[in-house]
């Protein structure tokens, strides 16, 4: 296994566990406060990605039912992975054209 498909895996892996952890958050909110998820859904998606203050003001509901709050540090560790693993898998080829290019002499 190349280190670059490594590094891609490991960020998806990352993404996906994310995404896990956002719909199991989003089921303990909505279990705390006793509103489907389905409507949850549609004004938390947001917080998949950064902390807003309905993210946080949720975050701290579940937090004190004593359950484990959804951070998107993992999302970003995730999706950073992704691209820094493209990076990696870009080759560089060389041009043989300036390889064989003679410099003018005056």
């Amino acid at each position: 296994m190349t280190p670059n498909r490594l590094v891609r895996g490991l960020g998806l892996a990352c993404v996906a566990g994310s995404a896990a952890w956002w719909l199991s958050f989003l089921d303990q909110v909505s279990q705390t406060i006793g509103v489907s998820i389905q409507s949850l859904f549609q004004e938390a998606w947001p917080c998949l990605f950064y902390t807003t203050q309905r993210c946080q003001l949720a975050y701290s509901v579940v937090e004190l039912a004593g359950a484990l709050a959804y951070r998107p540090f993992l999302t970003w560790i995730g999706l950073g992975l992704l691209v820094f693993g493209s990076f990696v898998s870009m080759e560089v080829v060389p041009d043989d054209r300036l390889r064989d290019r003679k410099d003018p002499q005056f």
